[in-house]
């Protein structure tokens, strides 16, 4: 029996809420894993975005097939999924720096600690080192992040590139072997 314009328009509105939630669900598991591990969290994304996707049955109940297909992937292809995990990551990566914070150099230190001063009315030395402490704590090394970003930006772009003459079949291994690479690298 042929389907009705309105059920397929019911189950394209089911299929893009799912994608949605599991898009969520890979992305909150991502950004925790990620940061946890000092990555941004592309390889816990591209696989979970390239898993086969569940479709919604119609033999079962809506409940039922709303649980079976949360169970797989995204479906996308290795393509896909690699140029959206580098747009994720981006916004990953930037927050869980955030999260780290920004560590202050020795300069940044003595114009924090004038400031304070000037800001609270006080000359109170374990007030204002209290303070400087603080600020002190990030774990960003800001030189450092800025020389990597600048040089991965160019470099990031050709590695795309190059991607796009890769099959599907080739970027699969060549991100497996990577990931087989980098393993024993990791403290």
């Amino acid at each position: 029996q042929p389907k009705s314009d309105i059920h397929i328009a019911e189950e394209r509105s089911d299929s893009f809420l799912i994608d949605q939630l599991k898009s969520f669900g890979i992305g909150s598991f991502a950004g925790l894993l990620g940061s946890l591990a000092g990555m941004g969290g592309g390889f816990v994304m591209i696989p979970l975005m390239t898993a086969a996707r569940q479709s919604i049955s119609g033999s079962a109940s809506k409940s039922s097939s709303w649980l079976m297909a949360l169970r797989g992937g995204l479906g996308l292809h290795q393509h896909q999924a690699h140029g959206t995990s580098l747009f994720a990551v981006g916004t990953t990566g930037l927050a869980g720096a955030l999260g780290y914070g920004i560590k202050m150099t020795s300069d940044d230190e003595k114009s924090t600690e004038t400031c304070t001063k000037k800001e609270t009315g006080q000359d109170d030395a374990e007030s204002s080192d209290e303070n400087i402490k603080q600020m002190r704590k990030g774990l960003v090394e800001l030189d450092t992040a800025i020389a990597i970003a600048t040089t991965a930006m160019v470099t990031a772009r050709l590695g795309a590139i190059a991607s796009t003459h890769l099959s599907e079949k080739a970027l699969q291994r060549a991100l497996g072997a990577f990931m087989v690479f980098v393993a024993p690298l990791i403290p």
